[in-house]
């Protein structure tokens, strides 16, 4: 596409091609022979020459400033030269990738600018399924995410595993983009391919401001997923043993009984992890230490194949969590698990709480 410049009358005509540039120069008819030619004032390149009217010029670079002129030469011999034409191409067209490159490095002039070209595919996703706004959101490019929000992108937009923009961000952390996307759609009860609600995700990123805020917001704080039937309080008994995120959802009413499809507690989850502190906190908030695993078949409870998940856990810790499953088959409690798995720090604590629980024996004199 060109933008031309007429040097006669100093107008501007956008949209016009070659044909267009040679009429305005004069050429309204066919003439006898004419050097059609590119000006580096004061050289001019020939580019055509013949009879025709018309002549489309290829290969020419974007945003770039083209100077053309027709000398034409009659039968006689005489020949007169046009005035120049002054031609302006546009900016190449848009790629998804060119488009994602500007979200990737944070431009935000670049950005702008290539929706002030227009045709742009706001959603197109990226190589990795990734829309520019999970991009932005993930990123905690604030600035980014208005602008795409303001230029039609889809907030609710999930990508191959099932997570959306909203859920990106909590993990990330990244307060002012979640409430941002709150204020424009964005829902707490979307889950990915594992169930996972926003919450689970900003519970795996161990982020405070952020779990304070989605309480406060209204999300729900003891959605399972439809994995193992974790709850944000669970997973954090499980990946990051976070006492500060926990107490931010107990506080909120987050259940410390709750169980999964295990018949697991947060407790028990916490316990096989080895978290200290945080078995020490649940305790403190009312678990109840004496509750009886009730697995009814051998599972698998401590990581999933799913990758919708992103669980991150050793391979001892994995496979520990195998034998566990076949193990306490028939139902145990957190302190034959911390002693099977050897939890010497933990089996101090949890016994030393039975001690102080067992009503005292009255002395008779």
């Amino acid at each position: 596409m060109l933008h031309v410049t007429d040097p006669l009358s100093s107008r501007s005509s956008a949209n016009l091609g070659i044909r267009s540039a040679l009429e305005i120069a004069g050429v309204q008819k066919p003439l006898p022979l004419a050097h059609f030619m590119t000006c580096q004032l004061p050289v001019c390149l020939p580019l055509s020459r013949g009879y025709a009217t018309q002549h489309v010029v290829e290969g020419l670079e974007p945003r770039t400033l083209y100077r053309f002129r027709l000398k034409v030469t009659s039968p006689s011999g005489e020949f007169e030269y046009s005035p120049v034409v002054s031609v302006s191409t546009t900016g190449e067209p848009i790629s998804s990738e060119y488009f994602h490159r500007a979200v990737n490095m944070n431009d935000e002039d670049l950005l702008l600018r290539i929706f002030q070209g227009g045709h742009v595919k706001v959603d197109v996703p990226n190589k990795f399924g990734f829309t520019a706004l999970m991009v932005a959101a993930q990123k905690g490019y604030t600035r980014l995410v208005k602008i795409l929000v303001s230029n039609g992108t889809d907030v609710n937009l999930k990508n191959g595993s099932g997570k959306d923009s909203l859920m990106l961000a909590c993990y990330a952390g990244h307060l002012d983009v979640v409430k941002y996307l709150r204020r424009h759609g964005a829902s707490w009860e979307a889950r990915d391919l594992g169930g996972c609600t926003a919450l689970h995700w900003a519970a795996d990123g161990g982020h405070c401001n952020v779990v304070e805020w989605m309480i406060k917001d209204g999300c729900e704080v003891d959605a399972m997923d439809t994995g193992l039937g974790w709850t944000p309080l669970m997973r954090v008994s499980a990946v990051s043993g976070n006492q500060r995120v926990a107490s931010l959802l107990i506080e909120a009413g987050a259940d410390v009984n709750v169980k999964d499809r295990d018949g697991k507690t947060p407790l028990m989850v916490a316990v096989l992890n080895n978290h200290e502190e945080l078995v020490q906190l649940l305790l403190d908030q009312g678990a109840d230490a004496s509750i009886k695993n009730e697995v009814s078949g051998p599972t698998v409870s401590c990581g999933s194949p799913r990758r919708s998940r992103r669980i991150t856990v050793s391979s001892q810790t994995y496979a520990q969590c195998c034998f566990s499953s076949f193990l306490f088959q028939f139902g145990k409690g957190v302190l034959e698990m911390a002693r099977v798995f050897d939890r010497q720090n933990v089996v101090s604590l949890l016994e030393e709480r039975r001690k102080k629980q067992l009503p005292k024996k009255s002395s008779i004199r």
